[in-house]
């Protein structure tokens, strides 16, 4: 049995799979015997290979070196793990609702892909004109706990981390909550992975804990302010309002507003006439005017970042028509992204 009909990995993204840090296995010692037939029987073995149960997963794989023969063999026990993972996503996505779960199936595919194996034992090699036959076993609890490990101490961290982050108030909120959430969907990915190789897993009780960390980002991100301000730029300051609404930041109405997670972004603007010289028939009798815009970020009555934008803008109405335009701000503000223009250069 080949599995011809499970998914198949290819050998560029499986080269990763822990040539280097496979316990148990590791690379393919020289020593390993290697068995050598000028013949074209090709081995039962690998015809008819064992299947996996519930101690080992089994591989079988062929090449023209014992490490890209390894690599196959790995590549078949990767593809049974990736079947047994399919089979069951159809069940976590109709048991979960929460926002981060969209992508897991396609990242946990690609998980996969790229999974170091820990615990391989080479069982048999032969060489048969001119190719290597390899048959090995991974045993299912090593590769497990490896992998267990790496989920508890990626949610320790997390958890320890957004601690960090909601004591330090609104700005931090909106500027650190996106590495939670990164680690956030590498965990829930984690979670099927784990199930297929042990299905005694409690897969139920860490989606749990993971969704109760994600609701809480959720949360903390709904509870921030952002009041934005402007004494001589309005029509600037509603470009970078809405950009900040769109990126789901909640707008604060209101002058007096007493919220520990308040922060404020001040706009305003310098201008001045600016002489240009072209033979272009288009532009004769245009007014041009070099806008700079600058935004401050405000948090605990400190100014923590600040950005400037300088644009130069036209108009055929006169030079304060020219200085109001704000399409090429617009253009600045959504080629940069709002977050990283309110962010630039941040200083708790």
């Amino acid at each position: 049995m080949h599995y011809k009909n499970v998914l198949k990995l290819t050998l560029t993204s499986l080269t990763l799979i822990s040539l280097s840090g496979c316990a148990g296995g590791g690379l393919i010692s020289p020593a390993t015997p290697v068995a050598k037939k000028q013949t074209s029987q090709i081995p039962q073995w690998y015809l008819n290979p064992q299947s996996s149960d519930k101690i080992n997963f089994y591989g079988v794989g062929t090449g023209a070196s014992k490490d890209e023969a390894k690599i196959n063999a790995l590549n078949q026990v990767a593809a049974e793990i990736s079947v047994s993972v399919s089979s069951s996503m159809e069940i976590q996505k109709r048991s979960s609702n929460n926002s981060y779960s969209k992508n897991i199936e396609s990242n946990t595919k690609a998980t996969i892909e790229k999974m170091k194996f820990t615990g391989v034992d080479i069982v048999k090699n032969e060489y048969i004109d001119g190719k290597f036959y390899t048959y090995l076993k991974v045993d299912k609890d090593t590769l497990f706990d490896a992998r267990k490990k790496e989920l508890d101490a990626l949610y320790s961290d997390s958890v320890s981390s957004w601690e960090n982050i909601v004591q330090s108030g609104g700005l931090e909120i909106i500027k650190s909550s996106d590495k939670i959430v990164t680690n956030i969907s590498t965990m829930q990915t984690s979670l099927p992975i784990l199930y297929a190789i042990n299905s005694s897993f409690d897969d139920k009780s860490y989606r749990a804990k993971i969704d109760k960390l994600a609701n809480n980002i959720e949360d903390a991100k709904a509870n921030v302010l952002v009041k934005i301000v402007s004494k001589n730029a309005p029509n600037y300051a509603n470009i970078v309002k809405k950009y900040i609404s769109s990126a789901g930041i909640n707008i604060a109405n209101g002058n007096s507003i007493n919220n520990s997670n308040l922060v404020t972004i001040e706009v305003d603007k310098q201008s001045k006439s600016k002489l240009v010289k072209s033979s272009d028939p288009r532009l004769k009798g245009a007014s041009f005017a070099d806008v700079i815009v600058t935004i401050k970020t405000i948090a605990n009555n400190k100014v923590v970042a600040q950005n400037s934008i300088k644009v130069l803008n036209i108009s055929k109405e006169g030079y304060e028509s020219a200085v109001r335009k704000t399409a090429k701000f617009e253009r600045e503000i959504k080629n940069k992204g709002i977050m990283n223009i309110l962010l630039e250069n941040y200083s708790k």
